[in-house]
């Protein structure tokens, strides 16, 4: 069993083992971590970074955050008048 827990300086993954929580892994050292979820549907694992330059980015991992994937985020048609 695992708990995700997003803070200011990653994401960190607890895991219980014999009566005791412990971090097995820290994510995204160093990077403000504002939302994670584990999907229990598909396994994947969903965190989004809160980048103080570039804005939200939306990542995810199919492999229990061994390598994470960034979704491209949306843009407006090239023209477009805002």
């Amino acid at each position: 069993m695992n708990i995700l827990v997003g803070t200011s300086k990653g994401l960190l993954v607890w895991e219980k083992s014999k009566g005791n929580w412990a971090v097995k892994k820290v994510l995204f050292k160093g990077m403000p971590v504002a939302q994670v979820y584990a999907d229990p549907l598909t396994s994947y694992w969903w965190a989004s970074l809160a980048h103080r330059h570039w804005g939200q980015k939306l990542h995810f991992s199919t492999d229990l955050g061994n390598t994470w994937q960034q979704l491209t985020p949306p843009t407006f048609p090239q023209g477009a008048v805002l």
